[in-house]
């Protein structure tokens, strides 16, 4: 069975329909992602190692590999737009550039576009799960399922991701849900990031984010037919409907 030539099989692939937004806020390979902190660690690291004899041993945050290869691990993915959110009257409030009726049409989210509370979620006595949509979908190479996971050091812990697993063979569509630790207003700017996605394989995969072609849009038209149509669709069914579009 050949690999179809619109995803390479050693390749993670990020599609949007969304015109701009592979150039203005890309996914991004975790190890172009900066973090106001790295600076200042790596001069800490500097100036300590310079006052040491070259045969002196010692100890430093910058030389533990568990912090720097989790860093560096996978894709980051990034607010696509800016969204405004508050719990200031008891409720979620929020404003965003995706009410926009052309660019949500565009951006392939239509009525599930919106910021939104999500019910039952693991926490909600303590903590707001948010979802946060964004206009990506995701095709790994097959059988490699995507690990989620907060961004494990960040700047700014107003949120963090809910890590989980996404299988692309159930739904290839991106959403971010995250821990809202935040009660006064708060502009998530586009380009934030907000997760980080690991492939579950030892291979080493190359990143590729683009816009969506003829034959992507038919892959996508169909899975919308399919998430509104029925809750639970048989997995058989799902494995199949994968097969079809990312192989031939």
């Amino acid at each position: 069975m050949m690999f179809n030539k619109n995803f390479k099989k050693d390749t993670v692939t990020f599609i949007t329909l969304s015109n701009g937004l592979p150039e203005l806020f890309p996914i991004l390979p975790a190890s172009k992602v900066k973090y106001d902190w790295a600076p200042r660690v790596l001069e800490d690291y500097k100036n300590y190692k310079k006052n040491l004899a070259p045969y002196d041993e010692f100890t430093h945050i910058r030389k533990c590999p568990g912090i720097f290869d989790l860093v560096g691990s996978g894709f980051v993915i990034t607010q696509p737009w800016d969204v405004y959110i508050s719990f200031e009257t008891g409720k979620l409030e929020f404003k965003t550039v995706s009410k926009n009726s052309n660019y949500r049409e565009q951006s392939l989210l239509k009525g599930k576009g919106y910021v939104n509370v999500q019910p039952n979620a693991p926490n909600t006595d303590k903590r707001t799960v948010l979802k946060l949509p964004t206009p990506w979908h995701i095709i790994p190479p097959a059988g490699v399922k995507m690990l989620m996971l907060p961004i494990p050091y960040p700047d700014d812990y107003t949120f963090e991701a809910c890590p989980g697993i996404l299988d692309t063979t159930i739904t290839s569509e991106l959403h971010v849900q995250v821990f809202w630790n935040k009660k006064e207003g708060y502009l998530l700017k586009a380009g934030t990031p907000l997760m980080q996605m690991i492939p579950l394989t030892e291979k080493k995969l190359n990143l590729e984010v683009r816009q969506a072609t003829e034959k992507d849009l038919k892959m996508i038209d169909v899975e919308n037919f399919r998430l509104s149509t029925t809750f639970q669709t048989d997995r058989n069914i799902l494995k199949n409907f994968y097969k079809k579009f990312i192989k031939e």
